[in-house]
């Protein structure tokens, strides 16, 4: 087999890291294991021509290698044949053929390989693409407008604290987190708007954008400490990885299994005593049909309750495309996004890997990190509540400020996606106060 093209390029696979690969083994372009492909009905992955091993790259070759019969169990078996140039089979990592080698036909359970695909080493997060470029979010669609309901959210919270008053003493200092900031579109234009006392942070494993503004911190996890003021999680949940399990021919719930390189999917083993009791809880599986899948949000659970046990004092507020107890979908809803489309959900670091919250379990986890009160309500509601409208200017505004109407137009438009109800508008917002304040009184009547 020859080599594929470099991650860079928009293929990526699972890097095997040195203490797989036997001492002084030789790296050959084929090493398939017998009757590997023909079992699992795959088929290798040819270059275009020109890219093949041996000839002088900026970028090292890639190799695949795969485990015989797709266990990790005993040292891969590889074969004599070399597409690099002379000395042939050159040891790994030989300047004759700099080489990467990649584990394909590895199966790993999904929370695995989407924690790899999205920040591993070359995972999709911490690649060249811009995340924005390749699916579109409430706040990438319109910044300005969510920035301005968030606003409005952010001086209820200050007036809760007492922060916001016209005391002859200026309030405390107060925080605004953003956890899974992205590209730093929110917080860019929120930069603009708050006072300069109000402390911006914005979380994610990506590099700082350009150009952000100095006020703004930037780190790859929740500050140290003590929040005290408003903590966003914008469409940042449904990234955080889940496993998935799936009832087999016996009726009984088995972990899926996933081939990073693929996508391809087998069944596992027995589910985790933790695992059981979360479905057993949120997401039964009990008498359904075999085919009939879920996933696992403990792990979304453990991460929105260490977000609320960062705040102190304030509100924390969790947006993204859910479901609940009572529809939850029996197929699961895993997704791959790349270049503003879905595409097959293959988590080989080359698109988003993404799938639904189940909003109603964080909420439970939540209170059980020491949130005080709780909404659950759709976006459309919320943003409604915080002022945003999608009003259409009067048609004899044109006459008078033709480019006025226009701009005004535009941001009906605008708001008019954000509060569809089939599209942004039907995402779900969970919204819960910790320490000593209680919801905003706008949530306590929407909620």
């Amino acid at each position: 087999m020859t080599c594929v093209l470099n991650p860079k390029l928009g293929v990526f696979f699972v890097v095997v890291l040195p203490q797989f690969i036997p001492a002084g083994a030789a790296v050959g372009p084929d090493v398939v294991g017998a009757g590997d492909v023909a079992r699992r009905g795959s088929s290798p992955v040819v270059p275009p021509p020109g890219r093949r091993c041996g000839r002088a790259a900026p970028e090292p070759c890639w190799r695949d290698v795969r485990f015989g019969s797709g266990s990790t169990a005993s040292p891969p078996q590889f074969s004599s044949a070399s597409g690099c140039a002379s000395p042939p089979t050159p040891r790994l990592g030989s300047p004759s053929c700099p080489v990467s080698v990649r584990l394909v036909g590895e199966w790993v359970p999904w929370g695995v390989a989407m924690e790899r695909a999205l920040v591993g080493p070359e995972g999709f997060y911490l690649g060249e693409a811009v995340p924005a470029t390749n699916f579109r979010t409430s706040v990438t669609a319109a910044p300005e407008l969510v920035a301005s309901a968030i606003t409005v959210l952010f001086e209820d919270v200050q007036a809760a604290l007492g922060a916001g008053r016209a005391d002859p003493e200026p309030g405390p200092a107060m925080d605004l987190v953003d956890l899974g900031a992205g590209g730093g579109e929110l917080l860019a234009v929120l930069a603009d708007t708050l006072p300069e006392q109000v402390r911006l942070h914005g979380v994610d494993v990506a590099r700082r954008p350009p150009g952000l503004a100095a006020r703004v911190r930037w780190s790859a996890t929740i500050p140290e400490e003590r929040i005290v003021g408003l903590l966003l999680a914008y469409e940042y949940l449904d990234n955080v990885p889940v496993d998935v399990a799936e009832i087999g021919p016996d009726g009984v719930p088995r972990l899926v299994l996933v081939d990073p390189a693929t996508g391809e999917e087998r069944l596992g083993g027995s589910l985790e005593p933790g695992d059981a009791a979360w479905l057993g809880r949120w997401w039964s599986l009990d008498g359904a049909p075999s085919g009939t899948r879920a996933e696992i949000g403990r792990a979304r659970d453990v991460a929105w309750s260490t977000a609320v046990s960062r705040v102190g004092c304030g509100v924390v507020l969790a947006v993204d495309y859910d479901h609940g107890l009572a529809r939850r979908p029996a197929s699961g809803t895993l997704a791959g996004y790349r270049r503003g489309r879905m595409v097959p959900a293959v988590p080989d670091g080359s698109c988003d890997v993404t799938a639904h919250v189940a909003l109603d379990a964080c909420a439970e986890a939540g209170v059980s990190a020491g949130a005080r009160a709780t909404a659950l309500v759709r976006q459309a509601d919320a943003l409604a509540a915080l002022g945003v409208a999608a009003d259409r200017p009067d048609v004899g505004m044109a006459r008078e400020d033709p480019l006025g109407y226009l701009r005004a137009l535009d941001a009906a438009g605008t708001a008019a996606e954000l509060l569809d109800r089939s599209g942004l508008g039907g995402f779900g917002w969970l919204v819960q106060s910790v320490g000593g304040i209680g919801l905003p009184e706008r949530f306590a009547r929407t909620g």
